[in-house]
């Protein structure tokens, strides 16, 4: 299924502090999960490990606006310093457009071989979002039948950028999507190179509804 609303996907970098190690980690995420699965605004969260730099965090996906200030507001962002020892890094992305290709929705999950991927592209000089917009109605079937991939976000970035926030089942099946391919084809048709953030996502968590 698809929707079109104001979502915003937020995504939460947290350096790991030296002394805690990737499974104490994942044990206090587990120890959050009926925290953050009845927050007011939030749909769904995947609990994340940046793959390059290692940092915990979150990707997020609020109803609006409005939710995503309301949570990380200055207190939270004083709260990580206090608790972790360093600065939270939180980007917001306009997410107009959702697709979930489970049937009933991705259920909630503790399996290690979820991967998520942020992509990015600069939009090209003249293009409207109105007209990026339109392109990623069209572009809905397509990734309706991508091989392993739960979930996508269409997203629209602060900095000019347009691209999309995806849940996958496996890291093999984000590989043979983001193929050498894939990147040519991007980069011939919008004119510059697309970056992409890869995610391990040891939690997938929808909302309680």
């Amino acid at each position: 299924m698809s929707t079109i609303k104001n979502n915003v996907v937020v995504i939460v970098r947290i350096p790991v502090p030296k002394f805690a190690p990737k499974w104490l980690v994942r044990k206090k995420m587990k120890a959050t999960v009926d925290l953050y699965s009845s927050i007011d605004g939030l749909e769904f969260k995947l609990f994340t490990f940046e793959t390059e730099s290692g940092d915990f965090g979150g990707i997020y996906t609020w109803r609006d606006s409005a939710s995503a200030e309301k949570w990380f507001n200055p207190e939270w962002f004083a709260r990580v310093k206090r608790e972790r020892g360093s600065e939270a890094y939180v980007r917001y992305f306009d997410a107009p457009l959702s697709i979930d290709n489970v049937q009933g929705g991705t259920p909630a999950s503790t399996f290690d071989s979820h991967v998520a991927t942020l992509v990015q592209i600069p939009i090209p000089q003249g293009v409207s979002k109105e007209l990026v917009l339109s392109g990623f109605a069209s572009a809905e079937e397509t990734y309706r039948n991508v091989g392993g991939l739960l979930r996508k976000h269409f997203i629209l970035g602060s900095h000019g950028t347009f691209g999309g926030v995806y849940l996958w089942d496996s890291k093999a099946s984000a590989q043979s999507w983001f193929n050498d391919q894939w990147r040519k084809r991007v980069s011939e048709t919008y004119g510059s190179p697309p970056t992409v953030e890869w995610f391990e996502v040891p939690i997938v968590l929808p909302a309680r509804k």
